[in-house]
Order: structure tokens, then C-alpha cells, then sequence
């Protein structure tokens, strides 16, 4: 449609990026977690309807998004709450929940680092020479990397969360009830305080069943396991920062992309691989959004719609990832918040302590709504500016 028009289309993604910088920046001080991805579409739109009208836009591609949008958050709060309800029912609701965490955290480990290597190598991007990985190579190499990372853990940073987590909280813990055999020799007392009697024993019926099988509101977690998640935590929170960057920066820098391409090469073909250097810069703008304003986001997530804590945040940011890099290697353009709100509403329903505030919530999917029109609103008033003046 443009492609004897590269003018107009050169400067309808300065329109785009122009309305996507002011919508994010309003709704980012308002508190609302909106998404990238709804505010670029929605600019898109509304350039393109300026420009060409109506019949400009492939609506069965339009209509394809839409959906990706309703279904990711819904997946990704499944796959979140799934997992919080494997790491319950292995380790929160035992009666030696912080012996059953150590147990299991080269485990968890293996999963994290073995799904993060598949996803960069399968497929993998053509600059780094990752796209012509064969299938079998690539299954070897993650489950190889999940094994060293597991033998890691379980030998080298186990027994220093152990350490940290006896001295942080109570120094005369017998530490054989962590698993350290070598270190049982100070008197047998431990923190380790079991909630397993908080929860409902398995009754033969319907109700008796769904009490005992989701966690008890009521519960309160062993403060030493939920600390020991902590270390899960920042790693799972670097794989959440990674697959933001494998979906939500492409999408940013798209416009950028689009725009340097015309104006170096004067056609709208865009054959060239993107150059790196854009990449690096919309990862460092993203960086510096984040230090600049992101406070008001995570908090309207991470507070305001349910109290998160290592534990939950683990399966919330893992929930999220697995969603958002699955879908990036389908070429499916869902939003890491939507999936990441969609994970923290899920794992909020099904986890003991405070509930979902709905209100919050309610607020959140209300600013999702707004930000594709306005987000094409803005574009259109950009354009018509940019039109004026200079084609």
C-alpha cells in the first residue's frame, strides 16, 4: 500500500512513535500497566485510517491480535497458577517445607535454565548464527545446560542460601533440617515452623476436595522457605527482563526500524536484517523508563492488585516468561503485561494469605480497553500535524 509512498510512510512512524511515547508516559503516571503492544497497534491504526481510510487495514490480521490478546493473559494466568500449585503441593504445604524447598530447588533450577536455553537456540536469531541449529542439537544443549546449573546449585550456591538463611534468622537452627548433614552439631531447634495443619485434610466430596486441593486463605507460609525463593526469584525475574526484551522491544523498535530503513534506503521492502545498534538502543530507553517512572507500575501489580512474595513472584515471573517466549517464537504479538497481570490475577485467585483486589484489577483491564483508540487518536492528531507541514 505504500510502497510507492515511502514519504508518507516515513513520516507516519514519527506519528506512530509520537502517540505510543505519549500515551505510555500518561498512562505510566496515572498508574496503569498498559500495554506497548495495544498502544503501537492502535497508533498504527489510526496513522493508516488518516491516510488511506478504512480499507487500508487487514482486519483479519487486526482481529487475529485481538484475540492473541484475550487468550494470552488467560494462558499465562493458567501456567502460573499450575505451577504455584506443583511448588504447594511440594513444598509450602509439607510439614518440612524448608527441608522439601532445598530438595527441590536444583530442580526448579534445571526447568528454568533448560526452557531459557531451548528458547534462545531453537530458531535463534540469524545475527548470532543460532537459526541453523538442528532440532536434536538444540534439546541436547538445553537439557545439558539445565544439568550443570542443577549440579551448581545443588553443590555450590545450596549450601550458602543455607548459611545465609540460618544466620539471617535464627543462628542455633540445627541445619540438618535443611539438608546440611555436616553442620547438625548446635542444639535441635529450628524456624522452620510447619502450616500444615492450617490446611484442610482430603474429604470424600466435591467441597471437601476443592478445600483440600487449593491452599487455605487463611495459611501462613514458613518465613525461612518463602526467603529461600528469594534466590529463585532474581533469576526468574532476569528470564521475566529476557522475554520482554525477545517481544516487547521488537515491537518498540519496529516503528524505529521501519523509519531508518525507508530513510537510508528510500523503499519500503526492508529486506536488510535490523541493525544492531537499534536494538541496543531501545534496550537502554527501556532501562532507563524503568529507573525513571517504572516505580509506579510495579507497584500498582506488585501491591496494589495482590501482596506478592518470593514464592509467588517465582511462579507469577516463570508463568509469565514461558507464555510470552512461546508466543514470540510463534510470531504471535501478545503483551508481557497483559500475560504478566493475566499470571499475578491467576496465581492472587489460588494463593494463601490476601486475595485478588478486584478493583485493581478491574482498573487495569479498563486502561487496556482505552489505550488502543486513544493510543489511535493521538496518532491520527500527529499525522494531520505532520501532514500539514511537510507533505
Amino acid at each position: 500500500m505504500y510502497r510507492n509512498a515511502s514519504q508518507e510512510l516515513l513520516v507516519g512512524q514519527v506519528a506512530v512513535l509520537g502517540a505510543v511515547s505519549a500515551w505510555l508516559i500518561i498512562a505510566t503516571i496515572a498508574s496503569a500497566p498498559v500495554a506497548s503492544t495495544h498502544s503501537i497497534i492502535g497508533a498504527i491504526i489510526g496513522f493508516s485510517v488518516f491516510m488511506k481510510g478504512w480499507k487500508g487495514i487487514h482486519w483479519e490480521m487486526i482481529v487475529e491480535i485481538v484475540v492473541s490478546w484475550l487468550v494470552s493473559p488467560v494462558l499465562s494466568g493458567l501456567t502460573s497458577i499450575i505451577l504455584y500449585m506443583i511448588v504447594d503441593f511440594t513444598v509450602l504445604r509439607r510439614k518440612e517445607p524448608l527441608k522439601c524447598g532445598f530438595r527441590v530447588l536444583p530442580i526448579f533450577y534445571f526447568f528454568v535454565i533448560a526452557f531459557l536455553t531451548f528458547t534462545v537456540t531453537f530458531q535463534g536469531s540469524e545475527l548470532l548464527g543460532l537459526n541453523h541449529i538442528p532440532p536434536w542439537l538444540v534439546i541436547s544443549i538445553s537439557i545439558i545446560c539445565g544439568l550443570i546449573s542443577s549440579i551448581i546449585v545443588q553443590f555450590v550456591v545450596k549450601p550458602r542460601l543455607i548459611k545465609w538463611i540460618i544466620n539471617r534468622e535464627n543462628p542455633s537452627i540445627n541445619l540438618s533440617v535443611v539438608g546440611d548433614s555436616n553442620m547438625n552439631k548446635t542444639p535441635a531447634t529450628s524456624t522452620s515452623k510447619s502450616s500444615y495443619h492450617t490446611q484442610p485434610k482430603f474429604e470424600k466430596s466435591a467441597r471437601g476436595v476443592a478445600k483440600w486441593f487449593f491452599p487455605a486463605k487463611e495459611r501462613h507460609e514458613d518465613a525461612e522457605t518463602i526467603r529461600m525463593f528469594s534466590a529463585l526469584q532474581v533469576f526468574t525475574a532476569c528470564f521475566g527482563a529476557f522475554a520482554y526484551g525477545a517481544n516487547d522491544i521488537s515491537h518498540v523498535i519496529s516503528s524505529l526500524a521501519v523509519l531508518m530503513s525507508i530513510y537510508h534506503e528510500m523503499n519500503v521492502d526492508q529486506k536488510e536484517q535490523t541493525a544492531f545498534y537499534l536494538y541496543i538502543y531501545g534496550s537502554l530507553a527501556i532501562a532507563v523508563g524503568l529507573w525513571c517512572l517504572g516505580h509506579k507500575v510495579i507497584k500498582t501489580i506488585g501491591k496494589k492488585m495482590t501482596l506478592l512474595d518470593p514464592c509467588s513472584g517465582f511462579t507469577i515471573e516463570f508463568g509469565m516468561a514461558l507464555t510470552v517466549l512461546l508466543a514470540s517464537k510463534a510470531g504471535i504479538p501478545v503483551s508481557t503485561t497483559q500475560c504478566i497481570v493475566g499470571s499475578v490475577a491467576g496465581v492472587g485467585l489460588v494463593k494463601s494469605g490476601e486475595g485478588l483486589n478486584w478493583k485493581t484489577l478491574l482498573y487495569t483491564v479498563i486502561s487496556w480497553v482505552v489505550t488502543l483508540p486513544a493510543s489511535g487518536i493521538l496518532a491520527a492528531g500527529i499525522m494531520f500535524i505532520l501532514n500539514y507541514f511537510f507533505l
